[in-house]
């Protein structure tokens, strides 16, 4: 739409012209300048910083060993009948079983996860033909032992539970975090020691530290297999004892050091 003057006066709602830039400050508003101020920051800021040219890199590795302080028990309770109401009934009496033996051994209900269960219809293979077995029932259970000089009596007086099911036990740390700490600390200090001895074998010298890097932290929680057990604790009076090692909390790390 063209502009008009009216009674003298110019339009003032009238876009300015195609070719009128830049704009005035009047026309350019507070979003626009802000955009622009901040694209231009951001261009200096993202300046990559160069690296030395004369430089050591290597790599350091840590291992802080140290005993668990609980563990998990992982347990399940099954059970297979021709009903399912039946073979709900077999795994509740073996949890039952199994808050006495708990309880027996001072572990607080807080100690023990017990809240799924499923059931599933079970078949069989015969002649090419599929046969009903029955309905089965499940429990998963997992019971935090913070006693573990009690772990081998516990795991025997559990294997006397009809249906029960014992598949590993877990070892845990209370702070697993300041033991990697150490571990840490540890890589970072070797990883010295190697540039120092380069250092001096080069005949130079370090000036600082450029980069330091993490690797990957090895650390499989140990799994202790039980289920082997569960045919012979019945004819053992007393239970073998549990002999837990100390566990191995391992770190990495990668530095580069500029060199005079």
């Amino acid at each position: 739409m063209a502009c008009r003057t009216v009674n003298g006066k110019t339009n003032t709602s009238c876009p300015p012209p195609l070719n009128s830039w830049p704009p005035s400050k009047k026309r350019m508003d507070k979003p626009m300048l802000k955009a622009t101020t901040l694209l231009l920051l951001g261009s200096l800021v993202a300046a990559p910083v160069a690296l030395a040219d004369n430089y050591i890199e290597v790599s350091g590795h840590g291992v802080v060993e140290a005993m668990p302080d609980y563990a998990k028990l992982h347990l399940s309770l099954k059970a297979t009948a021709d009903t399912l109401p039946a073979a709900k009934q077999a795994v509740d009496s073996a949890m039952q079983a199994l808050l006495s033996v708990a309880n027996a051994k001072g572990i607080s209900k807080d100690d023990i996860d017990a809240a799924q269960i499923r059931n599933s219809p079970q078949y069989r293979w015969h002649k090419q033909e599929r046969m009903f077995v029955g309905e089965q029932v499940v429990r998963p259970v997992t019971i935090t032992l913070k006693a573990l000089n009690q772990h081998a009596y516990l795991v025997h007086e559990l294997m006397q539970i009809d249906g029960m099911h014992v598949q590993h036990t877990e070892l845990r740390f209370n702070d697993r975090d300041a033991l990697q700490r150490q571990a840490l600390s540890k890589a970072v200090k070797h990883a010295r020691s190697k540039a120092d001895a380069m250092a001096s074998a080069a005949n130079t010298r370090i000036e600082r530290v450029e980069r330091i890097i993490e690797g990957a932290n090895d650390y499989h929680r140990p799994m202790m297999e039980m289920r082997a057990m569960s045919a012979m604790a019945k004819d053992q009076p007393e239970p073998a004892p549990t002999l837990f090692q100390a566990q191995k909390i391992e770190a990495s790390i990668n530095v580069r050091y500029e060199i005079d």
